[in-house]
Protein backbone atom coordinates (compact mmCIF):
# COMPACT_ATOMS: atom_id res chain seq x y z
CA UNK A 1 0.00 0.00 0.00
CA UNK A 2 1.55 3.65 -1.17
CA UNK A 3 2.03 6.45 1.48
CA UNK A 4 0.42 9.34 1.25
CA UNK A 5 3.99 11.17 0.31
CA UNK A 6 4.25 8.98 -2.39
CA UNK A 7 1.30 9.37 -3.77
CA UNK A 8 1.33 12.78 -3.18
CA UNK A 9 4.62 12.74 -5.10
CA UNK A 10 2.90 10.87 -8.16
CA UNK A 11 0.13 13.03 -8.67
CA UNK A 12 1.45 16.51 -8.70
CA UNK A 13 -1.50 19.21 -8.48
CA UNK A 14 -3.22 21.05 -11.81
CA UNK A 15 -1.26 24.62 -10.88
CA UNK A 16 2.30 22.30 -11.16
CA UNK A 17 3.58 22.52 -14.86
CA UNK A 18 6.71 20.09 -15.27
CA UNK A 19 6.43 20.41 -18.92
CA UNK A 20 6.16 23.01 -22.04
CA UNK A 21 5.00 23.04 -24.98
CA UNK A 22 7.31 24.67 -27.95
CA UNK A 23 5.14 26.90 -28.32
CA UNK A 24 5.14 28.46 -24.98
CA UNK A 25 8.83 27.90 -25.07
CA UNK A 26 8.97 30.41 -28.26
CA UNK A 27 6.22 32.93 -26.75
CA UNK A 28 8.80 32.71 -23.29
CA UNK A 29 11.77 33.33 -26.03
CA UNK A 30 9.45 36.13 -27.12
CA UNK A 31 8.56 37.64 -24.30
CA UNK A 32 12.30 38.62 -22.84
CA UNK A 33 13.07 39.98 -26.73
CA UNK A 34 10.39 42.06 -26.41
CA UNK A 35 11.27 43.34 -23.30
CA UNK A 36 14.92 43.23 -24.19
CA UNK A 37 14.03 45.48 -26.82
CA UNK A 38 12.48 47.80 -25.02
CA UNK A 39 15.34 48.38 -22.58
CA UNK A 40 17.61 48.44 -25.25
CA UNK A 41 15.52 51.62 -26.69
CA UNK A 42 14.90 53.06 -23.06
CA UNK A 43 18.93 53.36 -22.18
CA UNK A 44 18.90 55.14 -25.81
CA UNK A 45 16.37 57.53 -24.81
CA UNK A 46 18.70 58.10 -21.49
CA UNK A 47 21.91 58.61 -24.17
CA UNK A 48 23.41 55.67 -23.08
CA UNK A 49 26.02 54.15 -26.06
CA UNK A 50 25.03 51.02 -27.08
CA UNK A 51 27.63 48.41 -26.05
CA UNK A 52 27.82 45.09 -24.48
CA UNK A 53 27.50 46.63 -21.21
CA UNK A 54 24.69 48.34 -22.53
CA UNK A 55 22.98 44.90 -23.68
CA UNK A 56 24.20 43.08 -20.32
CA UNK A 57 22.06 45.57 -18.31
CA UNK A 58 19.40 45.12 -20.59
CA UNK A 59 19.39 41.51 -20.38
CA UNK A 60 19.20 41.48 -16.56
CA UNK A 61 16.55 43.89 -16.86
CA UNK A 62 14.41 42.36 -18.71
CA UNK A 63 15.20 38.62 -16.92
CA UNK A 64 13.82 40.26 -14.01
CA UNK A 65 10.62 41.55 -15.41
CA UNK A 66 10.19 38.07 -16.83
CA UNK A 67 10.40 36.89 -13.31
CA UNK A 68 7.61 39.54 -12.62
CA UNK A 69 5.42 38.55 -14.94
CA UNK A 70 6.16 34.56 -14.12
CA UNK A 71 5.30 35.35 -10.40
CA UNK A 72 2.19 37.88 -11.19
CA UNK A 73 0.49 35.33 -13.35
CA UNK A 74 -0.78 33.00 -10.40
CA UNK A 75 -2.54 35.59 -8.00
CA UNK A 76 -3.86 37.45 -11.23
CA UNK A 77 -5.44 34.10 -12.55
CA UNK A 78 -7.12 33.73 -9.25
CA UNK A 79 -8.41 37.47 -8.68
CA UNK A 80 -10.14 37.50 -12.16
CA UNK A 81 -10.59 33.82 -12.62
CA UNK A 82 -9.42 34.22 -16.30
CA UNK A 83 -6.20 33.83 -17.70
CA UNK A 84 -5.92 30.41 -16.52
CA UNK A 85 -4.29 28.87 -19.60
CA UNK A 86 -1.66 31.67 -18.98
CA UNK A 87 -0.64 30.14 -16.19
CA UNK A 88 1.29 27.49 -17.80
CA UNK A 89 3.54 30.43 -19.36
CA UNK A 90 4.99 30.70 -16.01
CA UNK A 91 7.44 27.41 -15.79
CA UNK A 92 8.85 29.07 -18.98
CA UNK A 93 9.58 32.25 -18.44
CA UNK A 94 10.74 31.90 -14.89
CA UNK A 95 13.37 29.32 -16.72
CA UNK A 96 14.03 31.70 -19.73
CA UNK A 97 15.00 34.35 -16.98
CA UNK A 98 17.00 31.98 -15.04
CA UNK A 99 19.00 31.75 -17.70
CA UNK A 100 19.68 34.68 -18.87
CA UNK A 101 20.03 35.85 -15.56
CA UNK A 102 23.26 33.71 -15.95
CA UNK A 103 24.46 35.36 -18.74
CA UNK A 104 24.28 38.54 -17.20
CA UNK A 105 26.58 36.84 -14.42
CA UNK A 106 28.93 36.34 -16.87
CA UNK A 107 28.86 38.90 -19.11
CA UNK A 108 29.70 40.99 -15.56
CA UNK A 109 32.59 38.73 -15.11
CA UNK A 110 33.70 39.08 -18.44
CA UNK A 111 32.94 42.75 -19.01
CA UNK A 112 36.92 43.47 -16.88
CA UNK A 113 36.84 46.98 -18.25
CA UNK A 114 33.83 48.04 -16.32
CA UNK A 115 33.71 45.34 -13.67
CA UNK A 116 37.41 44.93 -12.27
CA UNK A 117 38.26 43.49 -9.05
CA UNK A 118 37.98 46.91 -7.29
CA UNK A 119 34.70 47.04 -8.23
CA UNK A 120 33.50 43.65 -6.29
CA UNK A 121 35.53 44.30 -3.22
CA UNK A 122 33.56 48.10 -3.30
CA UNK A 123 30.01 46.18 -4.19
CA UNK A 124 30.74 43.05 -2.09
CA UNK A 125 27.54 43.24 -0.59
CA UNK A 126 25.46 43.63 -3.50
CA UNK A 127 27.23 40.60 -5.33
CA UNK A 128 26.48 38.75 -2.41
CA UNK A 129 22.58 39.25 -2.66
CA UNK A 130 22.98 39.00 -6.13
CA UNK A 131 24.19 35.50 -5.85
CA UNK A 132 21.52 34.64 -3.31
CA UNK A 133 18.77 35.72 -5.88
CA UNK A 134 20.33 33.93 -8.78
CA UNK A 135 20.94 30.74 -6.39
CA UNK A 136 17.27 30.77 -5.95
CA UNK A 137 16.15 31.24 -8.86
CA UNK A 138 18.36 28.35 -9.62
CA UNK A 139 16.77 26.20 -7.22
CA UNK A 140 13.01 26.74 -8.42
CA UNK A 141 14.63 25.78 -12.01
CA UNK A 142 15.79 23.14 -10.81
CA UNK A 143 12.66 21.87 -8.88
CA UNK A 144 10.59 22.82 -12.23
CA UNK A 145 11.66 19.08 -13.76
CA UNK A 146 9.62 15.77 -12.95
CA UNK A 147 12.82 14.18 -11.97
CA UNK A 148 13.72 16.57 -9.19
CA UNK A 149 10.25 16.82 -8.06
CA UNK A 150 9.67 13.29 -7.44
CA UNK A 151 13.11 12.68 -5.20
CA UNK A 152 12.32 16.07 -3.18
CA UNK A 153 8.92 15.96 -3.49
CA UNK A 154 6.04 18.38 -3.94
CA UNK A 155 6.51 20.09 -0.95
CA UNK A 156 10.25 20.99 -1.70
CA UNK A 157 8.88 23.07 -4.90
CA UNK A 158 5.86 24.86 -2.69
CA UNK A 159 8.49 25.97 -0.27
CA UNK A 160 11.19 27.06 -2.95
CA UNK A 161 8.57 28.65 -5.60
CA UNK A 162 6.86 30.27 -2.38
CA UNK A 163 10.09 31.97 -1.29
CA UNK A 164 10.41 33.01 -5.69
CA UNK A 165 8.89 36.50 -4.52
CA UNK A 166 12.03 37.19 -1.76
CA UNK A 167 14.11 36.11 -4.43
CA UNK A 168 12.72 38.99 -6.18
CA UNK A 169 13.24 41.47 -3.38
CA UNK A 170 16.82 40.09 -2.82
CA UNK A 171 17.08 41.99 -6.61
CA UNK A 172 15.89 45.18 -5.49
CA UNK A 173 18.35 44.95 -2.47
CA UNK A 174 21.12 43.81 -4.70
CA UNK A 175 20.31 47.14 -7.39
CA UNK A 176 20.11 49.14 -3.65
CA UNK A 177 23.60 48.61 -2.33
CA UNK A 178 24.93 49.00 -6.11
CA UNK A 179 24.36 52.96 -5.26
CA UNK A 180 21.59 53.11 -8.12
CA UNK A 181 19.12 55.06 -5.27
CA UNK A 182 21.55 58.10 -5.76
CA UNK A 183 21.10 58.09 -9.52
CA UNK A 184 17.34 58.22 -9.29
CA UNK A 185 17.42 61.09 -7.01
CA UNK A 186 19.36 62.49 -9.18
CA UNK A 187 17.32 62.23 -12.14
CA UNK A 188 14.26 63.38 -10.14
CA UNK A 189 15.99 66.63 -8.83
CA UNK A 190 17.32 67.80 -12.44
CA UNK A 191 15.65 65.95 -14.93
CA UNK A 192 17.72 65.96 -17.20
CA UNK A 193 16.91 62.53 -19.11
CA UNK A 194 13.38 62.06 -20.62
CA UNK A 195 13.18 58.91 -18.35
CA UNK A 196 14.42 57.63 -14.98
CA UNK A 197 17.55 55.24 -14.30
CA UNK A 198 16.97 51.56 -16.15
CA UNK A 199 17.17 50.01 -12.66
CA UNK A 200 14.09 51.68 -12.02
CA UNK A 201 11.91 49.67 -14.30
CA UNK A 202 12.67 46.29 -12.32
CA UNK A 203 12.49 48.09 -9.25
CA UNK A 204 8.83 49.04 -9.69
CA UNK A 205 7.73 46.29 -11.74
CA UNK A 206 9.12 43.87 -8.45
CA UNK A 207 7.48 46.20 -6.03
CA UNK A 208 4.14 45.77 -8.03
CA UNK A 209 4.65 42.19 -8.34
CA UNK A 210 4.98 42.12 -4.20
CA UNK A 211 2.29 44.39 -3.72
CA UNK A 212 0.22 41.79 -6.07
CA UNK A 213 1.11 38.72 -3.92
CA UNK A 214 0.56 40.34 -0.76
CA UNK A 215 -2.97 41.46 -2.08
CA UNK A 216 -3.25 37.92 -3.10
CA UNK A 217 -2.27 36.31 0.82
CA UNK A 218 -4.99 38.55 2.33
CA UNK A 219 -7.43 38.10 0.23
CA UNK A 220 -6.89 34.21 0.47
CA UNK A 221 -7.04 34.50 4.40
CA UNK A 222 -10.11 36.71 4.35
CA UNK A 223 -11.87 34.15 2.32
CA UNK A 224 -10.84 31.02 4.49
CA UNK A 225 -12.43 33.09 7.42
CA UNK A 226 -15.18 32.93 6.64
CA UNK A 227 -15.50 29.20 5.76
Amino acid sequence: MKTETSQNRERPPPHMVMANSAFEWIAALLVFAALFAFMWEYHRWRDRPLSIFTANKATAIAASLCFCLALTLGPVSRFTGRLTRAVRFRRALACTAAFFMTVHLFLSLLLVERFDLAYFVDHWLSWIFGSLALGGFGAMWFLSFPAAVRRRGIEAWNKVHRLGYIFLALIVIHIVCLGKVANCLKWLETLDKPVPPGTTVPSAAIVLTLIVRLVAAVRSCKESSRQ
